[in-house]
């Protein structure tokens, strides 16, 4: 198995043709997504048939899903409150309060074949190709409320409020191209696979449009009736009047961005395994992967709308929100009485820019920021892996063992662009930066079992992986997210080493029914986490320098993961009559883990100036440790199910649960985030209405469970963001011929 695996992997195996006899099966299902109370629809068709030694499968489907998320977020810092003094004057404050309406359409399309031919002798091959399209169109509204000089928390002398717009279509395929084959060559048993597989995403027309309030800023507050939902109020009647002028709301950016990515696999592998006596047999095998992949972004961002120009003899039209608003509204966003209104439609801005291209202004920030939209994103990477191992299996009796070795030699090519800046904190060029590694990894491996009956095993393994980290963590490139927000790539990142205890009892019993019980330690060295920090990209005592919120990965010292684990599932035979058909599906995680940093320095000691591609060790101190949990590891996650399984009727009502973990670090604990608990109950069924047809029925999210995400201790209750999706359902027909 793949080494790069700290969690395990998953093995999906393609389906083939069974029988002689041609198999129809047909699926069509449609349903609605209450949050926008909008439709979703599936069909889903697949053919297989047998002809001698010959099978041949095709499947296609189609899946379009309309639904949306209300959502509400956060954006803090920590600093002076306005007009207090002294040395501890550090306080957490609101840096924006987000109000964010979506609407999303998305539609899948798949086709997928598989022809394979049975050989003489025990022998196969097997050809398997697919293509797959996912088209995600999501128009974002949005209205930001920007705040500086806080009295307090919830009070700020300089507020402005935006409003603005995201129209993008994310169109992404994908294809590959499978074959495989098994042979038996006297006693030796040769498994081989060569795959091809290419992926593309495209956003042909991205747009983001914002407006802002006019001339001075405005006095808000923020009522704290309930802290989790607060309301922003303008208290001062000079200024009240700006936040509804939307006449006088004026172009603050306009952006175009057209986007392309790749990504191509060859992937070769093949397997040979050699029984030496009854109880023992070696298995070897070699596995070489490269992958080419590449992101390459057109932007242009726009500072101004001017209806004159010294350039061209022209006029334009006067531009303003109210006079790009088509009229929507949501009088009650979150069912918490939030008022979105007066949005810019993307249609009419487009139309707008289409007709008075001219009048439009990059100004000398827009010229950098489309610079660095435009290259500071782009990126080429090669990243060839090989791999081999050797192993053997020992079985005899109630034992079982199995040792081995894997080496994995990943050699790794990354190239991006560095964007230089003038002291003045303009565009001065461009640098183009690469990384060249060869990182090496042993992998021992060794497993045992022991059957303590025909039905229960003990099992034990010490294993080694490791995980190789997201291509975006490692390139080298910075990113414009979000306003202010900027996250950087790390050509430094190292790969995280986990060594691997595991200890297992399970039992089963009636055919159906499973029990299992089991501990686990893992200790892995340079995890990587994110960190977020606020600061300049450059000094701003020498230069005008903007202010950021800057998220880049790093690695930590080390990390350990102690847990349990238990998981039933069983038929409640024992009960009389209709009552025999019920049966509980479980399983339960226990986790603590711990990992290590260097300790951070609090958010108020210094200024801090970030800079691109650095060294980091600036941001802790290098002569102490601190530990924080491991970021991504919930220390409790559970799924219960209560079932009715009959050959007519199957119905199961489910409970998922996962317990908040530590999501993201900020530059204090304060400052970190975390991703808050999540109970959610689903429910489907079908009934067998004739031989080859059942009609089935799904319901998900029922309780309406949020995601949410909170600053610092989450016993503390500061909401940094909650999203709500609501429920969705469908009803549908299954069908065999």
């Amino acid at each position: 198995m793949n080494g790069d695996a700290i969690g395990g992997t998953v093995n999906l195996v393609t389906k083939r043709a069974q029988s002689t006899e041609p198999e129809f099966n047909l699926v069509l299902a449609g349903g609605l997504n209450f949050l926008r109370n909008t439709p979703n629809a599936e069909a889903q068709f697949t053919f297989s048939t047998r002809k001698g030694r010959l099978g041949f499968l095709v499947n296609a489907n189609y899946n379009r899903t309309q639904q949306g998320a209300d959502n509400l977020e956060f954006k803090y810092e920590k600093g002076p409150f306005f007009g207090a003094g002294g040395q501890d004057n550090c306080y957490l404050q609101y840096t924006e309060v987000q109000l964010r309406h979506y609407t999303i359409d998305r539609e899948r399309l798949g086709l997928s074949t598989t022809l394979d031919l049975d050989l003489p002798g025990d022998q196969s091959l097997c050809l398997s190709g697919m293509f797959n399209r996912y088209a995600d169109d999501e128009l974002r509204r949005r209205k930001v409320f920007s705040l500086d000089d806080a009295l307090s928390e919830r009070t700020y002398l300089y507020g402005g409020i935006e409003h603005d717009v995201k129209d993008r279509l994310k169109d992404q395929t994908l294809s590959s191209l499978n074959l495989s084959g098994e042979h038996l060559v006297g006693r030796l048993s040769l498994d081989w696979e060569a795959a091809w597989s290419t992926a593309a995403e495209r956003q042909p027309d991205r747009m983001e449009a914002t407006f802002e309030n006019p001339g001075q800023a405005i006095f808000i507050e923020f009522d704290g009736d309930d802290p989790q939902f607060p309301q922003p109020a303008f208290t001062d009647p000079d200024n009240s009047a700006l936040a509804t002028a939307y006449d006088r709301y004026e172009l603050d950016k306009l952006i175009f961005e057209r986007h392309e990515a790749a990504d191509r696999n060859l992937i070769g592998r093949f397997d040979a395994t050699l029984p030496t006596g009854e109880f023992f047999e070696w298995k070897a095998g070699a596995l070489v992967r490269s992958k080419r992949k590449f992101r390459d972004i057109t932007a242009a961002s726009f500072g101004r709308y001017s209806p004159s120009s010294n350039i061209y003899p022209i006029w334009g039209d006067t531009l303003s929100l109210a006079g790009i608003d088509n009229g929507w509204r949501e009088d009650d966003l979150l069912g918490r009485g939030y008022v979105m209104e007066a949005m810019p439609d993307p249609d009419q801005m487009r139309a707008f820019y289409e007709q008075w291209p001219t009048l439009f202004i990059y100004g000398s920030e827009g010229i950098t920021e489309t610079r660095e939209r435009t290259y500071g994103q782009d990126y080429t990477a090669t990243e060839d892996v090989l791999a081999t191992y050797v192993m053997g299996r020992l079985a005899r009796g109630p034992w079982e063992v199995i040792g081995g070795v894997r080496r994995e030699i990943t050699r790794i090519a990354y190239e991006g662009v560095r964007i230089d800046k003038t002291t003045s904190g303009f565009f001065a060029g461009m640098d183009t930066i690469r990384d060249n590694r060869v990182v090496p990894f042993v992998l021992p491996n060794l497993q045992g079992r022991y059957a303590l009956s025909e039905r229960t095993n003990l099992r034990a393994a010490w294993t080694y992986s490791y995980a190789r980290p997201n291509f975006r963590d490692v390139i080298p490139y910075r990113i414009q997210q979000e306003r202010s927000e900027v996250r950087w790539g790390n050509p430094g990142l190292a790969y995280p080493l986990s060594r691997n205890l595991d200890l297992l009892y399970e039992t089963y019993w009636g055919g159906r029914n499973v029990l299992s019980l089991g501990v686990f330690h893992k200790h892995i060295d340079s995890f990587v986490f994110n960190y977020q920090i606020i600061g300049y990209e450059g000094d701003p005592t020498q230069a005008n320098f903007s202010k950021v919120q800057l998220e880049l990965p790093l690695n930590g010292l080390d990390g350990e993961v102690f847990g349990a684990e238990f998981t039933l599932q069983a038929m409640f035979d024992g009960l009389r009559g209709k009552a025999s058909n019920l049966g509980i599906f479980t399983n339960y995680t226990f986790t603590h883990s711990v990992g290590r940093i260097g300790q951070r320095y609090p958010a108020n000691t210094t200024i801090n100036i970030l800079t691109p591609n650095g060294d980091y060790s600036d941001y802790f101190n290098p002569d102490a440790v601190e530990e924080i949990p491991l970021p991504g590891q919930a220390p409790h996650t559970m799924n219960a199910a209560l079932f009715y399984d009959t050959p007519d009727l199957y119905a199961k009502i489910s409970v998922n649960f996962a317990d908040r973990f530590l999501y993201q670090l900020g530059v204090d604990s304060d400052l970190d985030e975390y991703y808050g608990q999540a109970w959610r109950v689903d429910f489907n069924g079908y009934v067998q209405v004739a031989p080859t047809v059942q009609i089935f029925a799904d319901v998900r999210n029922l309780t309406n469970a949020p995601l949410i995400y909170f600053l610092g201790n989450p016993d503390d209750g500061r909401i940094r963001q909650t999203e709500f999706y609501s429920s969705w359902a469908r009803l549908g027909l299954r069908a065999a011929f």
